[in-house]
């Protein structure tokens, strides 16, 4: 495990939209007011997301850090500590949200393809952090490639109790990809909305 300084642009996919984001919500409390809006809206072509800074930064970098939004994953148990993912390619991203939705759908027993099609906003976000790089421990340590997290649950917590910003690892769901859990979003910034994707078949 090596330390680095990474100063360049991450990629990342969510599907949390702020309630104030008025391109996005409710116009007006009146049903028909607000279907006039939305058409006004769309006739003026609003880009995706398109929300104030604060509400941008708060979504894609700072939401997954707040205790009240940890949550399991392959490197936290949600219980001490949140982190924030993101890919240092744009087909890493995707392929990464693409498994989980699928995974999602999976334990209720439905494929893929059958899955029902969502949007997801793909974003792109500065970092100027030093951070651990376990990559070339990945080769030896095939634990940190598998589909069972126990383990790297455990490394996660190794890796969070003795550093201070996070650490880039080899993606699992794409040959080549890498990736960044982050455990502080203070030395990130410039968020910017990419596209829309979709994910699912139906």
């Amino acid at each position: 495990m090596s330390l680095a300084w990474y100063d360049r642009t991450l990629w990342r996919v969510i599907a949390y939209v702020p309630q104030r984001n008025l391109g996005l919500c409710q116009l007006s409390e009146n049903e028909a007011d607000s279907l006039a809006g939305r058409k006004l809206m769309d006739k003026l072509g609003p880009k995706p997301f398109a929300m104030p800074d604060e509400d941008l930064s708060e979504a894609v970098l700072h939401w997954p850090l707040f205790p009240a939004h940890w949550g399991a994953s392959r490197f936290s148990d949600g219980q001490s500590y949140g982190l924030l993912y993101a890919a240092l390619e744009r087909e890493t991203a995707i392929a990464e949200a693409l498994h989980y939705y699928a995974e999602f759908f999976a334990d209720a027993g439905i494929p893929l393809l059958s899955a029902p099609r969502q949007q997801r906003g793909l974003f792109t976000f500065r970092v100027e952090e030093m951070l651990a790089d376990i990559r070339k421990a990945a080769k030896k340590q095939r634990q940190l490639m598998a589909n069972d997290h126990v383990w790297c649950r455990v490394f996660g917590e190794y890796l969070a109790s003795h550093l201070q910003s996070g650490w880039a690892y080899r993606s699992v769901r794409r040959e080549n990809g890498s990736a960044i859990a982050l455990m502080r979003s203070d030395h990130a910034s410039a968020v910017q909305w990419m596209e829309t994707i979709e994910l699912g078949g139906g």
